[in-house]
């Protein structure tokens, strides 16, 4: 190009977009890779370090219905799975999940409701219910998987606890589920750390 001639405005818009098109769709791959993040694995009852804090699952409980106030709220041809999930933060930072998932195989389940999240300032735990509709006959293996959740995210850590159930024991918590659990959207707390 000789001097003194310039690019067309519009040919420097359209090569201005492309690369930010380009640049974004990097990006969003970077953020959803498969592998864009640690597993840490945990079992039930034993808090497990992760980010800024620790987190302590429990023994998953299961049932056909939801209660609230003793009356039923929701009822399901499936299967409730409800896991208490304790978060502490005993440094100077939060630690927020924002994001969880119950694994069976090659079987996803997101939480009943979209209003599961669990965070603990500094200093507090916090626990929360997560429940999961499920299929009864696809329960081998449950796995709870937790994580930030944040929508532009780089390497970041996924707990994930195996709750317990195998072919021998799924049976037994299948029958266990033809009762009603207490609604577990009000079952939340928040506690200093002791």
């Amino acid at each position: 190009m000789r001097a003194g001639r310039h690019l067309p405005p519009r040919l420097v818009t359209a090569l201005i977009t492309v690369g930010c098109v380009v640049l974004a769709a990097i990006g969003l791959q970077v953020s959803e890779a498969a592998d864009g993040f640690q597993v840490v694995r945990g079992r039930l009852g034993a808090p497990v370090a992760v980010n800024e804090g620790d987190v302590t699952v429990a023994d998953p409980r299961v049932g056909d219905a939801l209660l609230q106030d003793g009356e039923v709220t929701y009822r399901t041809a499936g299967m409730f799975v409800a896991v208490n999930v304790t978060v502490s933060a005993p440094g100077r930072d939060s630690l927020i999940l924002g994001s969880a998932r119950l694994l069976s195989g090659d079987r996803v389940y997101l939480p009943y409701t979209s209003l599961s999240s669990l965070s603990a300032v500094p200093g507090f735990q916090s626990s929360l219910d997560f429940v999961f509709e499920v299929d009864p006959n696809r329960i081998d293996a449950l796995t709870l998987e937790l994580w930030r959740g944040e929508i532009l995210a780089g390497y970041h850590q996924r707990v994930r606890v195996p709750l317990g159930v195998t072919r021998r024991n799924a049976d037994e918590l299948r029958r266990a589920a033809s009762q009603p659990i207490v609604d577990p959207l009000t079952n939340s707390e928040t506690t200093v750390i002791a």
